[in-house]
């Protein structure tokens, strides 16, 4: 159906499920998309999206629970209430026919880099080192 509908309405568009293919493909074909629909509500973190929101893609999806802590509707990307269909179609019906400026697009797409750049290895690393040394830590009890 998104096939026939970009054929008809978005010459130039191309729709492709990311489904049977290895992390490396995932992730070629992410730096070469220009936005992802992320239909997962049930996954609490949803690594595809901030991996997609890294690449530069204009991501839309369901907030689910854990994308609560990075995801910002109109601001790092175009987030719905879970099980929300209908808004979303109308956004991706939108971005598709071109209604977000080019400028609005690269300042998303730079936002939504900046907002995944903590969820590196070296700062889970950091993270984790700090949580750890904070349980270690002795209890000073008050005399």
């Amino acid at each position: 159906l998104m096939q026939r509908y970009c054929a008809e309405s978005a010459p130039g568009w191309r729709v492709e499920e990311l489904a049977g293919l290895t992390h490396r493909q995932v992730a070629s074909r992410l730096a070469q998309a220009s936005c992802i629909v992320n239909l997962n509500s049930h996954e609490a973190f949803n690594t595809s999206v901030p991996e997609a929101m890294a690449a530069g893609c204009v991501v839309l999806c369901y907030e689910a629970v854990g994308g609560q802590d990075f995801l910002a509707d109109g601001v790092n990307a175009l987030v719905f209430p879970n099980h929300h269909v209908y808004p979303l179609i109308e956004r991706l019906q939108q971005l598709i026919a071109g209604g977000l400026a080019a400028p609005e697009l690269l300042a998303l797409r730079l936002r939504a880099r900046a907002a995944v750049a903590r969820f590196s290895a070296e700062a889970t690393g950091r993270a984790l080192v700090e949580a750890f040394a904070a349980l270690a830590a002795p209890v000073v009890s008050a005399p």
